[in-house]
């Protein structure tokens, strides 16, 4: 037997999509989906200051190297070593937000537009590593996209 109007203990009408009822007020109209488009916005990408960041420390690096070898302290290196890693440390949080854009930038839309929330996911990972740093707001960013499926949805900030 077809059934083709349930509704919710809260007199909620139900729609079925893909065998799965999913109350009315989660699922967008045609007119809604249009105006909500500016969820995937695709970011700029600026290459050449990523280069440039990018080359600015590795000449660094190469300079230090460099004075350890001329005055003969080889073995003072680990102080560069040192200075890398707590430069890489303190860029996490850049690094992670970067990827997240260049995701947004290059994947498929017909992947994007899946996102159920409103921010999108990706978006809502951003705004938790800003707000929360890098480890916490990760973290935040895994678990939201693991409830990334119906019936959940709706809007959702860190």
């Amino acid at each position: 037997m077809h059934e083709k109007n349930r509704y919710n203990e809260d007199g909620e009408k139900l729609i079925n999509i893909d065998g799965v009822w999913v109350s009315e007020k989660y699922v967008m109209t045609d007119s809604e989906k249009k105006t909500n488009d500016n969820r995937f916005v695709k970011p700029k990408i600026q290459w050449w200051i990523i280069v440039g960041k990018l080359l600015c420390v590795f000449l660094v690096i190469l300079l230090l190297f460099k004075v350890f070898y001329i005055f003969d302290i080889e073995k003072y290196t680990y102080i560069a070593w040192i200075g890398l890693f707590i430069y890489f440390v303190f860029s996490l949080k850049k690094i992670a937000i970067f990827s997240i854009k260049v995701y947004q930038r290059y994947a498929p839309d017909d992947i994007r537009k899946r996102c159920l929330y409103t921010p999108t996911c990706s978006q809502y990972t951003i705004l938790s590593i800003q707000k929360y740093g890098f480890l916490r707001g990760i973290i935040k960013g895994i678990n939201r996209i693991k409830r990334c499926k119906l019936p959940n949805g709706g809007e959702d900030y860190p």
